[in-house]
């Protein structure tokens, strides 16, 4: 065999997922140059070792010894080519090899002994053509350089090695080994590295490298990670970082100003402030993590001319990250968290927003109006707080509510069942609908041209024809999908429901009487509507019209307005021939049994006895009933005081001249004395003052008081 020019060299345990992928990956460079493929196997129990022994031309044992390093450096001892590259098992050589063929087949002395290549780091499974970050990952030695591998985790090369001689910028390593799904497994990771990296540390305080990688690590240990973001910013106002590791101030002054602005720290606007002046704030990573960190602290702080500032040279970051058009050596060290295009669509909704609040709406909807609206259907905070906006854009409201409709029916138009975030999102949705039609505006023109059921619903709201509503009722599908106050409107027109209404189940149609029982209009067209169907013809419909007026007398307010006896007459003609529908008649016979029945119905039952008592004028019964029932039901108390009332004024209607003129008498003699007097409790005792009482304190001092009873 031709002695390679190239060894390939990896270390793998348990990457069966990954690994017939990477090594495929690399045999057009194994055709294209003389290579070697040596693999060391640390502890598989997978089928890794078996995939492995097909591609490599050494596979071997090296037990694990919790250190990286050792690991690597085993397997370059094994190396005979002319250069080393290092590949992970979830990584894929990019099909385009030409650079690194031509680097490779350089001179000696037109080489450098490093280069480095782009590792790029993809954020979802299916590895999103626009959805990742680029890094600068030092992989390939000349071995006569006599490099080897240094740190237990995050193993580098030395310290003269650090600073890549070369960038192979064409190169590209796609990785996925940061789209897993498992947060279980994301944290083991970690906790992994932070365990070696923390000794890391204390052997070496002083070495910002390691102080990065600790950031990096310790996402799930706040308070240590705080310090370390602290020990970043004395590294850096201090100049402690030498000129070799220039490369790590950008990204470590990152995480430290990035966390005060996000956890509004007393430092964060003097962090901010300090680093706008220094010379390593115009590297690619200040320009966009910083920018959108301040963008999002500005706008929190309602300060909305500095977050569009600060919006618009993040957005001009992005712009330049994504046409590279700065040095690569800033992303040797670390890569820009927020140049990812759910980092800017968040941007581009901070620059709407805060052009909304500065009153320049039409500017906020040209905004809007370029939006991805299928990433946009995936990031469920965002697409809400996008349609959130757009109901408040009141000076461009056709064209508002336009894209409204075509940001909907992007969603629905994913049908992707599977997709429970998708499907969650569309439940919400619905449920932004319901709040949004109950405001009663005018609001629901948003999803006039919304698709499905949410538009069909916006129509029906805007008419008030019957003939023409009972016909748009009658298109709505899955009423499950239609705001409440689409019945209620109906309600309102008096226009019955169609059956498909009624199929919902019992337990979604006790919730939609329940909501319209808060609406204050319910109680007015209640009775007139109770009579443009046949309910009693149907046990489902007349219980969902009792339902519907309980809610109604539960929600209305008693002490004053309009057709409250019309609502306190419906409810108890209802439950008159609902109730005993509903249970069995020698039930309802025998008082002692109602203690069984639910509060509301015992109420029901005693209103009916008192109703009774009442068309037969007798007062003491019908006072005795509503006692009853405000035992069964106390937070029905406002309706009780309400029919005492009517009594009430029945009496003093029905009062005989002799009767007002003794209790003329009686307030005079009463008007003598404090109430406190003596002779006011006597009198109140006497048979003549309780004939009258009624007609001098009302009702309820007689009826609760103990007096009449």
């Amino acid at each position: 065999m031709t002695k390679p020019l190239l060894s390939i060299g990896m270390i793998v345990k348990n990457e069966a997922r990954s690994l017939e992928k990477c090594l495929k990956a690399l045999e057009p460079l194994r055709n294209a140059l003389p290579c070697e493929l040596i693999i060391a196997d640390t502890g598989s129990t997978d089928a890794t070792r078996e995939i492995a022994q097909r591609y490599a031309d050494l596979v071997f044992d090296f037990p694990w010894v919790n250190d990286f390093s050792a690991a690597r450096n085993a397997v370059m001892d094994r190396a005979s080519g002319k250069w080393y590259f290092t590949v992970d098992a979830d990584e894929y050589l990019d099909p385009d090899i030409s650079q690194l063929v031509e680097f490779l087949s350089l001179p000696r002395d037109k080489q450098n002994g490093f280069a480095a290549v782009v590792q790029r780091n993809y954020h979802t499974r299916d590895m999103a053509e626009d959805d990742y970050s680029d890094f600068m990952a030092q992989r390939l030695a000349r071995r006569d350089t006599g490099a080897r591998y240094e740190g237990q985790i995050h193993e580098t090369w030395p310290q003269g090695a650090r600073i890549p001689t070369r960038l192979l910028e064409r190169v590209i390593l796609h990785h996925d080994g940061y789209t897993i799904d498992d947060l279980t497994a994301k944290k083991a990771k970690m906790e992994r590295n932070l365990l070696l990296l923390r000794q890391e540390l204390a052997n070496h305080p002083k070495d910002p490298d390691r102080l990065l990688q600790c950031i990096e690590s310790s996402r799930y240990h706040k308070d240590e990670r705080m310090g370390y973001l602290y020990q970043a910013m004395e590294f850096v106002q201090g100049g402690q970082i030498s000129s070799a590791n220039a490369g790590c101030v950008a990204p470590l002054y990152r995480y430290a100003v990035c966390t005060a602005l996000e956890e509004d720290l007393p430092q964060a606007e003097e962090w901010l402030a300090w680093g706008v002046e220094q010379p390593f704030f115009q590297s690619i990573i200040c320009r966009i993590d910083v920018s959108a960190s301040a963008a999002a602290y500005y706008h929190g702080k309602q300060d909305y001319q500095t977050a569009l500032d600060w919006v618009e040279r993040y957005e001009q970051g992005c712009t330049d990250y994504w046409a590279k058009r700065y040095d690569l050596m800033e992303i040797s060290r670390s890569a820009p968290t927020y140049a990812i295009p759910n980092s800017m669509l968040f941007g581009r909704l901070l620059r709407c927003e805060s052009l909304e609040a500065l009153g320049r709406q039409e500017e906020a909807l040209q905004g809007l109006e370029g939006l991805d609206l299928r990433r946009l259907c995936h990031a469920s905070t965002l697409f809400l707080r996008t349609l959130g906006l757009l109901t408040r854009l009141k000076q461009v409201w056709e064209k508002a509510c336009a894209l409204y409709s075509r940001i909907l029916s992007a969603l629905w138009a994913l049908d992707e069942p599977d997709d429970t975030q998708v499907q969650e999102l569309k439940r919400a949705c619905i449920l932004q609908a319901g709040q949004i039609f109950q405001d009663r505006s005018g609001s629901w023109r948003l999803y006039s041209q919304a698709p499905r059921d949410l538009g069909r619903s916006a129509r029906v709201m805007d008419l008030s024809e019957k003939k023409a509503l009972a016909e748009e009722l009658n298109t709505l599908e899955c009423w499950k999908d239609v705001p409440v106050a689409v019945v209620l409107h109906a309600v309102e027109q008096g226009v019955a429901l169609p059956a498909a209404f009624y199929q919902q189940g019992g337990e979604r149609l006790r919730t939609i009487a329940a909501a319209l029982g808060e609406a204050p209009t319910l109680r007015t067209y209640l009775p007139q509507w109770a009579t443009c169907d046949d309910f009693r013809a149907s046990m489902i419909r007349f219980q969902f019209l009792f339902q519907l007026s309980a809610a109604a007398v539960r929600g209305a307010d008693w002490e004053g307005g309009s057709g409250l006896m019309e609502l306190a007459t419906l409810f108890i003609d209802l439950a008159a021939d609902y109730l005993p529908a509903l249970y069995h008649p020698q039930l309802l016979l025998d008082e002692g049994e109602w203690l069984v029945l639910p509060g509301l119905h015992r109420f029901a039952l005693y209103l009916i006895r008192a109703n009774t008592a009442f068309s037969q004028g007798n007062n003491l019964e019908y006072v005795r009933a509503l006692k009853a029932a405000l035992g069964a039901a106390p937070a029905m108390k406002h309706m009780v005081d309400y029919l005492l009332k009517q009594l009430e004024e029945r009496q003093r209607q029905n009062a005989s001249p002799e009767l007002l003129a003794l209790a003329e008498k009686v307030r005079a003699i009463l008007a003598q004395y404090p109430p406190d007097d003596p002779a006011v409790a006597a009198l109140k005792q006497s048979d003549v003052y309780q004939k009258v009482a009624y007609l001098i304190d009302g009702l309820d001092a007689p009826v609760f008081g103990g007096l009449v009873q």
